[in-house]
């Protein structure tokens, strides 16, 4: 998601503020949590808006060393090559790219939204990809500002070869969270899952046309996100748990 020339002139202003690393870690919570790749990236590929802060293109492993590619809206709180870590993954991000959705949801209600960097920087991974991203573990989570260096780390890619890695970790309940970021992992988590092409969920882009490509999905009884099912309060349509969308105020049945 290349960023415009107009905002490419602020690159001297924005790195002018990097993160010290004497500051304090701090928590941030319901930072809305998406994910893109090469085959919905603005155009398609690995490019990036950013490219002074150890990456020319989008990629990263997770580690601190080697963070993760985040987008975000450049205009909200967070500075170019800002690093995150996010406790319920496992991963390190850095604020490298730029974010249509994001930009919306920030100028609209200053929700903190950042777009994470799936697979290849240079295979496009088309449909599967698409429904890896939308399958992915995302929504609002909470994240760690100006973290340590040591924290545990999962470099295992979101999606490779066709499979999706879907696992989380729990994440710690009250106490230092920044010192103690997570526990073992989800009962829930499901690792190296390949998903069909039929499968569709939340696009993470509404605005990239490679990303709301439709298809069949399966309505259930049940609800994968606990407190987001039939009938949960909700604001947005990232409120609920798939497949319901937030109508009137109440998660219910597209």
């Amino acid at each position: 998601m290349k960023t415009s020339p107009i905002v490419a002139l602020g690159v001297a202003s924005f790195l002018g503020v990097l993160p010290s690393q004497t500051q304090t870690c701090a928590s941030l919570d319901n930072v809305q949590i998406t994910f893109f790749g090469y085959p919905d990236n603005s155009p398609p590929g690995a490019g990036i808006a950013w490219t002074d802060c150890g990456h020319s293109l989008a990629g990263g492993t997770g580690s601190y060393d080697d963070p993760i590619t985040f987008a975000t809206a450049p205009d909200g709180d967070f500075h170019v090559c800002d690093i995150v870590y996010l406790p319920y993954l496992r991963k390190y991000a850095r604020y490298e790219d730029d974010c249509e959705q994001c930009t919306k949801d920030w100028d609209s209600s200053h929700e903190y939204h950042i777009d994470l960097w799936t697979g290849s920087t240079t295979t496009d991974g088309g449909d599967a990809q698409i429904n890896c991203e939308n399958n992915l573990p995302g929504g609002p989570q909470t994240i760690l500002r100006n973290p340590a260096s040591d924290l545990p780390t999962d470099t295992s890619p979101f999606f490779s070869n066709g499979d999706c890695n879907q696992k989380t970790y729990d994440v710690a309940s009250g106490g230092d969270v920044c010192s103690a970021p997570g526990g073992g992992a989800s009962s829930s988590s499901k690792t190296a899952t390949t998903l069909s092409t039929s499968t569709t969920k939340k696009a993470s882009k509404p605005t990239t046309t490679a990303a709301t490509a439709t298809a069949t999905t399966t309505t259930t009884a049940t609800c994968a996100w606990e407190g987001h099912c039939a009938g949960a309060p909700c604001k947005t349509y990232n409120d609920c748990s798939d497949p319901f969308v937030c109508t009137g105020g109440k998660c219910a049945n597209s």
